[in-house]
């Protein structure tokens, strides 16, 4: 370690430290407290892609974790949010799902019907490209998805990465499977618990265009739908974004709404939606 780094992360460890301080004296000594964390992983493409999330892992003595894999602190109280950001690569790092697997599937069999542990499963067996039994654990995660649970961090990510499962396997019946859901999503409350997510609207844009692609003669009339969700996600944007994958809600967008308007002809809006997206 240099002698800046040295000096930074004193300084850091000083900040957190005066910060905790404050919130004991507000809050007592019950209180759980959530950072913003930078995920970094391997895309489908093997290419380093980042990712945001709010984690609450500094918690009070005496409290404990819950699960053996991906644990939550097992507290009901006061949780907050320190402004401060931590780096996390340890996704970056292979040959973690098999040990994973066989600890969530241990505990599964004590808590057959927690939708968390079928998440995690499923999640785990998706990167692992055990695709149909990932399918079956999604399937589990959302019939024992509690209502309540679904604007938590792994009920969202839960969904968008069930959609885009559906989306891999490319089958006609899972594409009916994926409006089913959609269109349930779009239901009373549901929707507005979806709606500041540029991750599920961007899902919901790239699954649009294949969709689509596969009956284009009688799926046309859905072509707006493309665009709706990728201008969506940028009326969101990027900044001071709890969770999401980077460039959802900006450059990825822009670059899909760049091949939309070429497939409709619109050369104009294509040439300066792919000048956006490069600036970015």
């Amino acid at each position: 370690m240099t002698k800046d780094e040295l000096e930074t992360s004193i300084a850091t460890n000083s900040k957190i430290k005066n910060l905790l301080e404050t919130v004991n004296k507000k809050y007592g000594k019950n209180w759980v407290c959530a950072f913003r964390e930078r995920n970094f992983f391997y895309s489908e493409e093997g290419k380093i892609e980042e990712a945001i999330s709010e984690e609450q892992k500094i918690f009070t003595k005496g409290l404990r974790f819950s699960g053996k894999v991906h644990e939550q602190v097992d507290f009901h109280g006061p949780r907050l949010r320190l402004p401060i950001t931590f780096l996390h690569d340890g996704y970056l790092m292979k040959g973690k799902g098999n040990r994973n697997l066989e600890l969530l599937e241990e505990e599964l069999k004590q808590n057959p019907e927690d939708a968390y542990l079928h998440y995690q499963i499923a999640t785990t067996l998706q990167k692992e490209k055990e695709k149909d039994r990932a399918l079956y654990s999604f399937r589990k995660f959302l019939e024992y998805l509690p209502e309540e649970d679904l604007e938590s961090p792994y009920g969202k990510e839960g969904i968008i990465q069930y959609l885009y499962l559906l989306m891999d396997l490319n089958r006609e019946e899972l594409y009916q499977e994926a409006i089913d859901l959609i269109y349930t999503l779009e239901q009373d409350g549901r929707k507005k618990v979806m709606e500041q997510s540029a991750d599920y609207h961007f899902a919901l844009g790239l699954f649009y265009m294949k969709y689509i692609a596969k009956e284009p003669e009688s799926r046309l009339s859905l072509l707006p739908a493309i665009e709706k969700q990728f201008l969506h996600c940028l009326s969101i944007g990027e900044e001071n974004r709890k969770e999401g994958t980077v460039g959802t809600a900006s450059y990825k967008a822009h670059h899909n709404l760049s091949l939309y308007y070429e497939f409709i002809g619109d050369k104009e809006k294509a040439k300066k939606e792919l000048e956006e997206a490069r600036k970015q």
